[in-house]
């Protein structure tokens, strides 16, 4: 998976991944710049299918708890 990161206006940042271009704060909690491996980790990390897939299913699993548990 190819992460690039573009200069934007405003300490913006444009990182394109795959067909989108997603636009993030040029530092994030005023602590992690936009060029610092943890933070290209975590952004490749949340912008995957398979974390978004990952989220549901553990949406569904826990609904599915809640169910059982008060039924």
């Amino acid at each position: 998976m190819t992460l690039k990161s573009v200069d934007s206006m405003k300490g913006q940042q444009e990182w394109e991944n795959a067909q989108k271009i997603v636009v993030y704060d040029g530092r994030s909690l005023y602590l992690f710049h936009h060029k610092t491996w943890f933070r290209r980790f975590i952004v490749a990390i949340t912008e995957d299918k398979l974390f978004e897939n990952f989220i549901l299913l553990l949406i569904i699993l826990n609904s599915i708890c809640l169910i059982i548990y008060d039924y």
